[in-house]
């Protein structure tokens, strides 16, 4: 099995990323693989550096990491265990919104 994330291609900086119409009515899942988890996290750093005409370096850097070093697989599987095994879901640690997240 092929755990190593598939990206899309390189972002164009200072325009809006496209999401096609259908994307726009997908009913949000309130679980996701880790596949897709990664890869919604890569969209959420190309969603940023797109709309900014000078993007940060640091997040052009992480941008790259995120499409291209070989640790990235590992380092992002021990971020989910970090996530499942901080407590966060108990107590509401840096949840998108207090009642979680909506569809």
């Amino acid at each position: 099995m092929d755990l190593e994330p598939r990206l899309p291609e390189w972002p164009t900086f200072g325009r809006e990323p496209d999401l096609s119409p259908e994307a726009v009515d997908v009913k949000l899942p309130t679980t996701l693989s880790l596949d897709e988890a990664f890869r919604a996290a890569f969209y959420l750093v190309e969603r940023y550096l797109a709309v900014e005409d000078q993007p940060s370096d640091d997040l052009v850097l992480f941008m790259q990491y995120m499409r291209s070093d070989p640790a990235r697989l590992g380092d992002w599987m021990n971020s989910v265990r970090r996530a499942l095994t901080d407590g966060g879901a108990a107590n509401g640690y840096m949840h998108l919104e207090q009642g979680g997240i909506e569809s």
